[in-house]
């Protein structure tokens, strides 16, 4: 463990990973319909359907998410004790991790809705 003494931007940087991880899901939530809106595969007028290309992945190709939404709700949990305030590795990782997350629930809210928008 590190010696040396929690500062001020770690607090803000383990306040920002919770923040942008809960945003990830609220999105992803959101993506798929959860709060009443259209799931994104209905959106996309069956594009994003399995059978859609040959290319397309197969339905459990997916299932992938699941795992990683649930690592990064572990990560966030385990980043958020005191203990890891300071820790040289939680410097170097933690913004970097907020960055993914924001990105993660961008693609999940936003450009789905983006891409009907045309019309």
């Amino acid at each position: 463990m590190d010696d040396s003494r929690p500062t001020g931007t770690d607090l803000a940087r383990q306040i920002v990973v919770i923040s942008t991880v809960v945003f990830m899901i609220i999105a992803a939530m959101v993506g798929t319909g959860l709060f009443g809106g259209t799931n994104v595969r209905e959106l996309q007028g069956g594009a994003l359907d399995a059978d859609a290309t040959v290319l397309a992945p197969a339905t459990p190709a997916f299932s992938i998410w699941s795992l990683v939404y649930l690592l990064m709700i572990a990560y966030t949990i385990w980043q958020a004790v005191p203990r890891q305030r300071a820790r040289e590795r939680q410097r170097r990782a933690g913004w970097w991790i907020a960055v993914t997350a924001v990105l993660n629930g961008d693609c999940s809210w936003t450009r789905p809705s983006a891409s009907t928008s045309d019309g």
